[in-house]
């Protein structure tokens, strides 16, 4: 999730549908991870806070009681707020997630492998494309599975 939310971008609103604590709403770290649990208890507010708990009138309202709230309210200062509901976009505003970019994005870049042209070709099925592609990153699980209930003594593949 941490890899892809650096390419998420929170267009914030009302706050009423992004959650204060956990979402990456905040140069792409939640308040939790960059803050610690303590962020939470120190603040006063509820652990499944909306975002629109700390927003009063269209302005950030924080509760300043301890350094670090006082480092989100001035961090949040230079975030404007539009008058609509909350928007997420995907890599720049108005941007649409894809599944193809996002694999892009978790793939390394560069790393072709050469038997791709035997699992992903014109007119191939689906199915059997996808098992191939398992094989070939020795990802199924089936003989672990056999051999773990003991059917078969070896998990190693029969053709090598």
């Amino acid at each position: 999730m941490n890899l892809l939310a650096n390419y998420l971008h929170y267009e914030i609103g009302d706050g009423m549908s992004i959650s204060l604590w956990f979402d990456p709403w905040l140069s792409g770290v939640s308040l939790v991870d960059r803050y610690g649990d303590s962020v939470i208890h120190d603040s006063g507010l509820q652990r499944n806070a909306r975002l629109s708990s700390v927003i009063k009138e269209g302005e950030w309202d924080w509760p300043v009681t301890f350094p670090y709230l006082i480092d989100i309210s001035n961090l949040t200062s230079g975030l404007s707020l539009s008058n609509s509901s909350d928007r997420i976009h995907w890599m720049k505003k108005g941007g649409t997630f894809t599944i193809r970019e996002a694999c892009n994005v978790i793939n390394m870049q560069g790393s072709e492998v050469e038997w791709w042209k035997i699992a992903w070709f014109p007119r191939s099925i689906p199915k059997h494309s996808f098992c191939v592609w398992l094989t070939f990153w020795e990802a199924h699980r089936t003989l672990d599975k056999l051999v773990r209930w003991g059917v078969v003594s070896s998990s190693n593949c029969c053709f090598g």
